[in-house]
């Protein structure tokens, strides 16, 4: 939910939808270019080398928060709650990441075919209107936003 803080301008409204994030939203609704946006990273997850993906989502999420958005990605975070062999858990899991990526700005794709769990991440994104970027061959574009240099937390 958002919150009102006394002191600042009124055309922004702040939101803190994650712990330590709080973004300026014009009155047009629209993220400022000096806002993070939330990021949601859609990448596989299970396969032949689940240890391999979660370590390629750390660092696609790394060059998200590096770019000066906020990643959220489920793989490193629900595999240490979630058993992703029990269908009632990893269901669980799931449906979390939706939630997730409702209050998302953006879901960066990194992968060409989405697994099937991505494409249900695709889908939903595409239900709520969630800008979809792509990154087909895996590697990590680099187009950093420059951070501003009065802001210590970049």
């Amino acid at each position: 939910a958002g919150v009102i803080l006394e002191g600042v301008a009124t055309s922004c409204i702040y939101t803190a939808l994650f712990v330590g994030s709080v973004g300026c939203v014009e009155e047009t609704g629209m993220l400022s270019k000096d806002t993070p946006r939330r990021v949601y990273i859609c990448a596989p997850l299970l396969g032949e080398d689940m240890a391999a993906n979660i370590e390629r989502a750390r660092m696609y999420a790394r060059d998200v928060l590096l770019q000066g958005d906020i990643p959220f990605c489920p793989h490193i975070y629900f595999p240490q709650l979630a058993d992703t062999r029990d269908p009632v858990e990893d269901g669980l899991a799931m449906d979390a990441c939706m939630r997730f990526l409702d209050n998302c700005q953006q879901i960066n794709v990194y992968a060409v075919p989405p697994t099937p769990g991505m494409q249900m991440e695709i889908e939903h994104a595409a239900a709520y209107g969630i800008p979809r970027v792509d990154y087909p061959d895996s590697t990590l574009h680099r187009m950093f936003r420059p951070a501003h240099k009065s802001d210590p937390c970049r």
